[in-house]
């Protein structure tokens, strides 16, 4: 019993502290779900940085060389050695001019997205911290009960030693002095168990935070202040800060906001499009049997051109389907909605 005491109290002196801080932060950095919900975030951001991107114009360049031989026919029907070298470059560029509003409604959507992941992120991190807590609290009452135990031991031994004295004085029966005895041990005992109780809650708190030296693991002994609602706070203003502050609504809401986008999305290609491409380039040809060609530097200035195309798209029939994916997303926006009112419901439950 005492080289158990001595074992434990060692451990105590020697462990490495740590505050409710330090383990919540502990907690966040080795949370699965944590770390893989930012990488998402992560992810996302890279996303809504490329629909911004698509405001952007897009330059292309290309370089092509042909080299032909042999005999070939010309407009008048003789033959002839046709062997030759021909060159071109091209420098093009297209702008978008208008796609409906597929620019616009995908940039939100990602938006909404980012900020989808990120509330999940804090509402991960409210859950890890609470579950700390509790384990953090479990822990300190556990040291709570255990000094009032220890107290309660050195009473009964008070009482142990004081009835062994009288009973050898011979003013009590052996009675009371085996009833003192028997108390005494069992408060030796219910200490031992307290003691245990701390190291479980202990171990459950280390493993938790996926501390490896569990056994030199403690925490501060500091206090939590509760924090309390004020009382001029009615029902309503309650559930209405709840409804405002609720990680699982506010996810579901840009969720929602996101649907919304990708319903936008899906009536674009029912709008028609407008395209602007411009084009530079030049060409180079050298014929192997002929010498009159001009050489390279002249043929390269003299033979630039420029093209200014503009495209404009409308749609006609695309047998319905943009109509079909217009109405699914309409559904995945009434299942969103349904679920924030679940939610909303389920809060209210509980504050009644």
């Amino acid at each position: 019993m005492k080289i158990f005491f001595f074992l434990f109290f060692s451990i105590g002196l020697f462990a490495q502290k740590k505050s409710l801080t330090e383990c919540i932060d502990i907690a966040f950095k080795k949370n699965f779900d944590i770390q893989n919900n930012k990488y998402n975030s992560d992810i996302q951001f890279l996303n809504y940085k490329i629909a911004k991107n698509e405001y952007l114009p897009t330059i292309n360049t290309s370089i092509s060389n042909n080299v032909s031989f042999g005999v070939d026919q010309d407009v008048f029907g003789l033959t002839k050695r046709n062997d030759n070298l021909n060159s071109s470059g091209l420098i093009g560029m297209q702008f978008t001019i208008y796609n409906g509003g597929k620019n616009k409604y995908n940039l939100l959507k990602n938006d909404f997205e980012n900020r989808a992941i990120s509330i999940k992120i804090e509402s991960t991190k409210r859950d890890v911290a609470i579950e700390i807590l509790k384990l953090y609290l479990q822990v300190m009452l556990n040291k709570e009960i255990y000094n009032l135990v220890q107290n309660t031991e050195q009473n009964a031994k008070k009482n142990f030693e004081k009835a062994q004295i009288t009973t050898d004085l011979g003013s009590t029966p052996m009675t009371v002095l085996y009833e003192a005895k028997a108390n005494f041990s069992k408060e030796k005992q219910n200490t031992q168990l307290a003691l245990l109780d701390i190291k479980r809650s202990l171990l459950d708190l280390a493993a938790i935070l996926q501390i490896e030296d569990s056994e030199n693991f403690d925490i501060e002994d500091e206090f939590i202040a509760d924090e309390i609602i004020p009382d001029s706070l009615s029902f309503s203003n309650i559930l209405d800060k709840s409804y405002a502050i609720d990680a699982d609504i506010k996810s579901l809401e840009s969720k929602l906001n996101s649907i919304k986008m990708q319903t936008n999305i899906a009536k674009v290609p029912m709008r028609p499009s407008i395209f602007l491409s411009t084009n530079f380039g030049t060409y180079y040809f050298n014929s192997f049997v002929s010498q009159d060609e001009e050489n390279f530097s002249k043929q390269a200035s003299i033979n630039l051109y420029q093209q200014i195309r503009l495209n404009i798209n409308i749609p006609i029939f695309n047998k319905g389907i943009n109509k079909l994916q217009v109405e699914k997303s309409l559904i995945n926006e009434d299942i969103v909605t349904n679920e924030i009112s679940y939610r909303k419901q389920t809060l209210k439950n509980i504050f009644e």
